[in-house]
């Protein structure tokens, strides 16, 4: 069983089970989250993750899985996710930003995004 703690920008909170970890599915990162609504580029939505909540209810302050030491997750890089495995060119998806606060948080979502024509703008 996985665990989750939801994060702000003021306070943690209780490391808790997850009974319920909901799977999502997201791609490599990018440094610019542009990258993912240029109209041109097909990233892959593939690598399946733990979240406390589904596709529709990921919110700020989730801490997702796998934690420190994957070499895909990369602090304030952005990634593509969704609720199937899918693509930037013909799946629905949105875009979240994984930080970490240096402690004993790595993989916090710190923003998340939708693509609106060529930018991405937060939700």
């Amino acid at each position: 069983m996985a665990n989750y703690r939801y994060q702000t920008q003021t306070t943690t909170g209780a490391t808790q089970a997850c009974q319920q970890c909901e799977s999502i599915y997201i791609s490599l990162g990018r440094a610019v989250c542009d990258d993912f609504c240029d109209g041109v580029a097909n990233y892959t939505i593939s690598n399946q993750i733990l979240s406390p909540h589904n596709y529709a209810g990921t919110t700020l302050g989730d801490v997702i899985t796998p934690d420190v030491g994957d070499p895909n997750f990369i602090p304030g890089y952005f990634y593509a996710y969704a609720a199937t495995s899918t693509d930037t060119a013909t799946g629905t998806y949105r875009i979240l930003r994984i930080d970490a606060d240096g402690t004993l948080f790595p993989n916090y979502i710190s923003d998340i995004k939708q693509c609106t024509a060529l930018a991405c703008v937060s939700l």
